[in-house]
């Protein structure tokens, strides 16, 4: 995730602190050389932590006034480690959309485990 556009440095900073464990003037550092302020992997053992993270801040920022950038990178890298051209960006949208598909999967699973 990346800040676009904030119209307010320190408040967009705070919001992200909360659920990061970046110290502030890391924040604001990434947020003005534009360059990720979290950099999670999906679909891990801790992806009902991260999901719960990103859906708070797909909420939040934007009601702060934050423009986000998102991006999908290839298994295994970072956004510094691949090329601009390999980085897929996607919306707030898809990723909503991700997170939701894989919830529903889970929880069909889990209902078929059930019967």
């Amino acid at each position: 995730m990346v800040v676009d556009q904030a119209p307010d440095l320190g408040h967009v900073a705070a919001v992200l602190r909360r659920t990061t464990a970046l110290p502030l003037s890391e924040i604001v550092s990434r947020m003005k050389s534009q360059a990720p302020v979290i950099e999670r992997e999906l679909f891990g053992n801790d992806h009902d932590e991260i999901a719960l993270i990103l859906r708070e801040l797909l909420q939040q920022l934007p009601g702060i006034g934050a423009k986000i950038r998102l991006f999908e990178l290839p298994e295994g890298h970072s956004f510094t480690s691949v090329e601009e051209e390999a980085r897929q960006e996607i919306s707030a949208q898809t990723l909503v959309n991700i997170l939701s598909s894989h919830d529903e999967e889970i929880a069909r699973q889990r209902g078929d485990l059930e019967e």
